[in-house]
């Protein structure tokens, strides 16, 4: 009986300190997400925008610089070389970055669908593509180019 008991009585005990941990957590959070709102209350929408790049630490000019060359109606397709060294999630966040930032141009996983090509660090000469003559290198290593048809 005693047994019967105490494995009804875990669950709830567990269950309280979890409940504690929660209540006492909660103030402190909800003060953190006021000031998080507040510093961010004074930025520009681009800034607000841009934040994920910065916390990221990729340039920015290379998504705005996009932003500017292709236009809005265009696919484009993001091609990652090694001449602009990735650290840690930099990799793993650079395409949906870039699909996030450009909106609403099409990312294509496909380089032969796409109309313009953004090549992080890689030479445009080895792409296995023509392109237009107009390439801008919105950042040092980062070119954004039209894919000729």
């Amino acid at each position: 009986m005693h047994r019967a008991l105490t494995g009804r009585a875990l669950p709830f005990a567990l269950l309280a300190v979890v409940v504690a941990a929660v209540i006492w957590q909660a103030p402190q959070s909800f003060v953190d997400a006021a000031r998080e709102i507040a510093s961010r209350r004074d930025l520009t929408d681009a800034q607000r925008t841009l934040a994920p790049v910065r916390s990221n630490d990729l340039p920015i000019e290379a998504f705005t610089g996009a932003a500017d060359a292709i236009p809005a109606d265009a696919t484009y397709h993001v091609v990652v070389g090694e001449n602009i060294p990735l650290r840690g999630n930099q990799e793993i966040a650079l395409t949906p970055l870039y699909q996030y930032w450009l909106f609403p141009r099409r990312s294509t996983r496909r380089l032969a669908d796409a109309e313009w090509v953004i090549a992080y660090g890689a030479s445009t000469e080895t792409l296995g593509i023509r392109l237009r003559e107009r390439q801008v290198e919105v950042s040092p290593g980062v070119v954004v180019a039209e894919v000729e048809r």
